[in-house]
């Protein structure tokens, strides 16, 4: 450990105590710088890797603040659809789950709605005219709950929602607005594979 805690800045004689805490701070610093690296190397405007910079801390040591909060049962689903979504493991189509993995030739176009564009983060909470009427109300609830929310634009707007430090009361508003964009998407799905199935 000796050597590691001189590389990191503990020149002088420690004790052991202090030499393990000095290497551990100096591997965590040099992971985050890692990973940091990575997400500029191989990120591409519009796709998940770019939003999780933007997202998240890059010290990926810690958990996220809105992780460690308490969250009612009712919320939770919300929640972890935060996490996938921040994550890009989840249900939309230009996100980097088990699935498009699986399929390399597989779409990537928004299947709710008629735009022909990427089903992102972005697209499916603030642009997809599926979920026009959901967006309204949580908008104005946003807009009613935290008043500076009003002056944001579209992508501020999604950086606040979407940070590890989400202010609570938009939290839970969030949260709903993720179960109910869920819900109203695999309705969506299920009827495009009902009429597929009719014709």
């Amino acid at each position: 450990m000796e050597p590691l805690a001189v590389e990191a800045g503990c020149e002088d004689v420690v004790s052991d105590a202090v030499a393990r805490r000095c290497g551990k701070n100096y591997v965590r610093q040099r992971q985050n710088d890692e990973f940091a690296v990575d997400l500029r190397e191989k990120s591409t405007p519009g796709k998940t890797l770019v939003d999780l910079k933007e997202w998240v801390d890059v010290d990926r040591l810690d958990m996220a603040e809105y992780l460690r909060q308490p969250c009612p049962a009712s919320f939770r689903q919300g929640r972890r659809l935060k996490y996938r979504f921040r994550s890009g493991c989840n249900i939309l189509q230009g996100s980097i789950s088990r699935r498009c993995r699986e399929s390399r030739t597989r779409s990537q176009r928004c299947p709710c709605c008629s735009l022909g564009v990427h089903e992102t983060v972005e697209h499916a909470l603030f642009e997809c005219p599926q979920h026009k009427e959901l967006r309204e109300v949580f908008l104005s609830l946003c807009a009613q709950k935290y008043p500076p929310f009003i002056l944001l634009d579209q992508k501020e707007r999604l950086l606040l929602l979407m940070a590890d430090d989400t202010p609570v009361v938009l939290s839970w508003l969030f949260y709903r607005y993720l179960m109910r964009i869920s819900a109203s998407r695999e309705s969506r799905l299920g009827n495009l594979a009902a009429q597929g199935e009719g014709s």
